[in-house]
């Protein structure tokens, strides 16, 4: 049998199991990727049928794939697939034979495989596209009362969001980090660092001009490595006041409505990595937990199980709870691991103390180290791009003038057995009579 080769570029796992497994059949032979970077050292070395390719990932889009392929003169047709419709038609100008919208009907995309590989195989039957969730006017109309019931439309969320914002944007390298809300009309920026000049006073500009639109209409992550390159975003306002880079992520709030993104912004163009995108997805929910504390006061009727700031959040310490803390580590090791930055963690026993004062102690030691609350007298501290010797000479006065009790470990050096070092860090901690309550 003549097997067909396809190319599947696609960053999203899940997706793309459900893709490997609909083409796992006799007349495909199926090649993966997760982004245009790796499917052009593949295509350098193999030959193949068909392209298939998401249009927004890290490092290399779509977009500039497909640039890649024409100047290289490929001959193969290219499927392009997005849940952004802007990014689909931005494909079919640069030459995509087909194009497909997220989500699709796994049925119809088999039959547009057949179709440009040139297989002859009956037709499966298809059913129906779902249709994009904001072209629903009734979804559109509950997720615009979402924002209007927390508020998040016209007062900012507080300064100590601002400060988390300034955090996140110092360990990307970036000059703005923001909580973007998307209304019927605008963008409001309610929390942020270093706003943009356009709307800063106002703290937000026209919809027109979003590009956290994309993001929130489709549910899904957007990166624009070059907006000066890309021909959504060129011609964009902010593009001419100097912004070139654009990741964010969507936020929602517990009822599962896209209220609008945490992205971050820069002056330059920046690659963007699948690490990076993961850590950024991780850190936004921070900010869903603040929005999960206000639905509390918005929501009297609902029970605060169903509130995710139990777990993620620990609003009296203003910081991570036990399992946003554990999903950091995780996310910031691969990041480290990626970027060749060492990662320290440490695991202090308050002692006597209160866990409040010895945070509130640490911020003001540290503003770069992220804190995680593990169980009462227990804290957790990550410090991207340190080693354990230098963060424990910075920490030494303060743990000495407050009698605290440390263990640490370079979790860098072997990424992959992060919980088991977190485990004997703690059980350390416990074999000294310093047990979490």
């Amino acid at each position: 049998m003549d097997r067909k080769k396809i190319l599947l570029v696609e960053d999203d796992p899940d997706l793309t199991i459900l893709m490997e497994h609909i083409l796992s059949r006799p007349e495909f032979s199926l090649h993966s990727c997760s982004n245009g970077k790796q499917a052009l050292e593949l295509i350098s070395n193999e030959s193949f049928h068909l392209i298939v390719t998401d249009m927004v990932m890290p490092e290399m889009d779509g977009i500039e794939l497909i640039k890649e392929l024409q100047k290289l003169n490929f001959q193969a047709p290219v499927l392009a697939i997005s849940s952004m419709r802007e990014y689909l038609g931005v494909a079919k100008d640069l030459g995509a034979r087909e194009v497909l919208e997220k989500p699709f009907n796994l049925e119809r995309f088999l039959n547009v495989v057949r179709k440009l590989v040139g297989k002859s195989y009956p037709l499966e039957e298809e059913a129906a596209d779902v249709p994009s969730k904001l072209e629903n006017p009734e979804t559109e109309e509950k997720r615009i009362e979402a924002i209007k019931r927390l508020g998040i439309d016209r007062l900012p969320l507080g300064i100590h969001l601002d400060q988390y914002a300034k955090t996140v944007a110092q360990l990307f390298s970036v000059k703005t980090c923001m909580v973007s809300i998307i209304t019927q009309t605008s963008q409001y920026w309610t929390a942020g660092h270093c706003l943009p000049d356009r709307g800063r006073e106002t703290r937000g500009s026209p919809k027109s001009e979003s590009f956290c639109v994309l993001s929130v209409k489709s549910h899904a992550p957007l990166i624009v490595s070059n907006a000066k390159e890309n021909p959504i975003f060129k011609d964009n306002p902010f593009v001419d006041l100097g912004v070139r880079f654009y990741a964010g992520v969507p936020i929602s709030d517990f009822l599962g409505h896209v209220v609008g993104t945490f992205c971050l912004l820069a002056n330059r163009p920046k690659p963007f990595t699948g690490s990076d995108l993961r850590l950024l997805s991780v850190l936004a929910r921070r900010v869903e937990a603040e929005l999960d504390l206000l639905a509390r006061n918005a929501y009297s009727h609902v029970p605060k199980i169903a509130l995710r700031h139990n777990l993620y959040y620990d609003p009296e310490l203003q910081i991570a709870g036990r399992n946003a803390f554990l999903d950091l580590i995780k996310s910031m090791n691969i990041w480290c691991s990626t970027h060749a930055k060492p990662l320290a963690l440490f695991v202090l026993a308050s002692g006597e103390l209160s866990t409040a004062e010895i945070s509130k102690a640490l911020k003001k030691e540290n503003k770069n180290l992220w804190q995680g609350h593990l169980g009462a007298g227990r804290l957790g501290l990550l410090s991207p791009g340190q080693e354990t010797g230098e963060l424990e000479r910075d920490l030494r006065p303060l743990l000495q003038d407050k009698g605290l009790t440390a263990k640490h470990a370079n979790l860098h050096k072997a990424p992959e057995r992060w919980s088991f070092i977190l485990e004997r860090l703690e059980n350390e901690l416990n074999d000294l009579g310093l047990a979490s309550l």
